[in-house]
Parts: structure tokens; sequence; C-alpha cells
């Protein structure tokens, strides 16, 4: 509620649109977002970018609250390897599940559980149409230049379109969705009349809308998240038994959170047929694909527990 001319404003780095959820709260809340860092009363950020770090910084010397939310799906393990932990006032997560898998790899500021951001939370359905949607792994760096985190992802990629065109006669269309270079990702089209290739927004509204309409979804990263949160039948190629990386980077804890990150349900496990079966069953999912929910995207966004914790440290 905003108190006669207290409002308290905030400064947030955001790439894309994973902030939505939290600036709509925080309007509602009465906080005021402000474009002049030495202006607002707390800061929030996704991504500890070389960019931003001067305001970090700045933050952390005067003492005022400093927040992270998660830039994409798997975030939370960023200071698992890939970057420095910096002191903040909080750092939210989805599942009271990766908050401990936070702790036990040594995470030392606060953690708290606020629900899943990136789309609604729905109960698993059935493929309804016969239409696929394939989400490779989109490409990183400026127009011309674009690269794979790494580089074993090109295959990876492309073995995975390889699929997809191979399964084509089983669907009545199956779209590629890809993102930023065709190329550079591994895409090449198989002049296939029922195949074809989407050049992707990279935001979350505009993947929602390309889950919403297919019956039926092969991705990697926060698209696959968000369909499996969406109640989607989806099957991950990219998700099992590999330790994370960024760049040369390793995250340092995999042995400790494998166990839940790991999707059970893989693309290379899957006969054609059984990938349709899959999608034509899917109200009765797997056991272990709802324990993976569960844990990994949980419950609605929670907007008066964020809220409350912010207020805890904004007077």
């Amino acid at each position: 509620m905003i108190r006669g001319f207290n409002v308290k404003k905030y400064y947030i780095f955001e790439r894309r649109d994973a902030s939505l959820r939290y600036k709509k709260a925080l309007m509602y809340a009465g906080y005021k977002k402000t474009d002049d860092p030495r202006r607002a009363d707390f800061l929030l950020y996704d991504l500890e970018q070389e960019s931003y770090l001067p305001v970090i910084n700045h933050f952390l010397e005067s003492g005022k609250p400093i927040f992270v939310y998660p830039h994409s799906a798997n975030s939370w393990y960023f200071w698992d390897g890939f970057h420095k932990e910096r002191p903040v006032s909080c750092n939210f997560v989805f599942t009271e599940k990766i908050k401990n898998a936070m702790v036990s790899y040594g995470y030392k500021s606060r953690i708290e559980a606020c629900g899943f951001p990136f789309s609604d939370v729905r109960s698993p359905a059935p493929m309804r149409k016969k239409t696929l949607l394939f989400a490779p792994m989109h490409t990183m760096g400026v127009e011309g230049e674009d690269f794979l985190q790494a580089p074993a992802n090109f295959e990876l990629n492309r073995k995975t379109l390889e699929r997809a065109i191979q399964l084509s006669p089983l669907f009545d269309s199956v779209t590629v969705r890809y993102g930023k270079s065709f190329e550079a990702s591994g895409m090449y089209d198989p002049h296939i009349s029922n195949v074809y290739f989407e050049k992707a927004i990279l935001r979350n509204r505009s993947g929602i809308r390309s889950i919403e309409q297919h019956g039926m979804v092969i991705a990697a990263g926060t698209l696959a998240y968000i369909s499996v949160a969406m109640g989607k039948p989806t099957i991950f190629y990219n998700q099992w038994n590999e330790t994370p990386r960024e760049g040369n980077a390793t995250v340092k804890s995999y042995e400790m959170y494998q166990q839940f990150l790991d999707y059970p349900i893989q693309l290379t496990d899957r006969s054609d047929r059984s990938v349709v079966c899959f999608g034509m069953r899917y109200s009765c999912a797997d056991k272990l694909v709802r324990q993976w929910k569960d844990s990994n995207i949980g419950s609605a966004f929670d907007d008066d527990r964020f809220i409350s914790v912010i207020r805890e440290f904004v007077k």
C-alpha cells in the first residue's frame, strides 16, 4: 500500500521478460520502478553480468537491500561454479528442493521459494492434436558471430532435429522454433511438407504462445520447463547424466542434486511410436515426471510470499 509520498523505489536489471511476475507483484504492492539506481531503495537482478557489477557493488557498499530473481529455469546453480557469490538480502527460487540444493552446495545468502513465475502451473493433459514443437538450444553472441554455449550442443541440436524429421510422418506437423541463428544452431531445411521453421522471439510469453499451439513439445532449458509447468506432454533431449556447464565452467556439486534435476523422459530413450504414445497418455503421466515437476517447478508463483520477504528489508 502507498503511504503518502513515501513510495519506495526499486531498480532492476532485466533481460527479456523473466522479471514480469516480480514487477507485477511489486507494482500492486505499491513499489515504483526507477530508471536511476541512485534513487532506488533496493535492487533486483537476475544475472551477474560484467556490465551490472558497478551498480551491484554500489548497492553492496551502501547497504541497501539486494534481491536476486531467476534468470532462467536453471539459474539457481549458477553459484555452484559459474559465478562468484555476492552477499544479497535474498535469492528467490521456485521450490524448497531447489533451496535445499543451493544450501547443500554452500550458497550463503538467504534463499526463499516463491513458486514458478514464468507461466501458469497446470495439471498434465494428453496431446489433443498431433502437432509437435521442437525447440533447439538457441545461439548466443552478436549477429554474425553466433555460438552455442558448448560446442557439443551443435551436434546435439542437429541430431535432435534429425530425430524430429524422422518423427514427422507420425504428426500432422512439426514446427522447429529456433532462436537467433539458423545455421549456427545446427538447423537445416529438409524440405518436407509438414516440417516448418519458425524464428523465435526469445521471450517467455512468445514461448508460451508456441507451446499452447502444439500438442507435444521436445525441448531443452526454460522453454521445456514452461511446457512441463503448463501440463503439456514434454520430452527433454539434454538433461540426463550430464554435468551442467557454462562455457568452460562446470558445476561443482552435480552429484548432490542430480537425482532430482535430471528429467526422466529423454528422447534418446524412446522409440518413435513410444514418443507418440507418451503424448497420448500424458494425463496419466509417469510418477517420476510428477516428482520432477514438484521438485523443479512446484506451485504457481506466490505474490504474497515474495512481497512479504521484500517488506522484511524495505521499510
